[in-house]
């Protein structure tokens, strides 16, 4: 997976990755509540997915 050029400046990835890693950060400081354990989870999911993708578009 990479940035193509034409599409996407890298410069507004690198800002959708800085503002993506500020709302993981703000996640891990809440308890999500929910009557259903399988919303908790995909919630979890998604958060380390995200946390994943971020390793690949953050700036090194």
């Amino acid at each position: 997976m990479g940035i193509n050029g034409n599409r996407f400046k890298k410069q507004d990835v690198y800002k959708l990755a800085k503002e993506t890693k500020k709302f993981l950060e703000l996640l891990n400081g809440i308890t999500i509540q929910s009557r259903y354990e399988s919303d908790i989870k995909d919630i979890e999911n998604q958060k380390s997915k995200l946390e994943e993708m971020l390793l690949m578009f953050e700036p090194t």
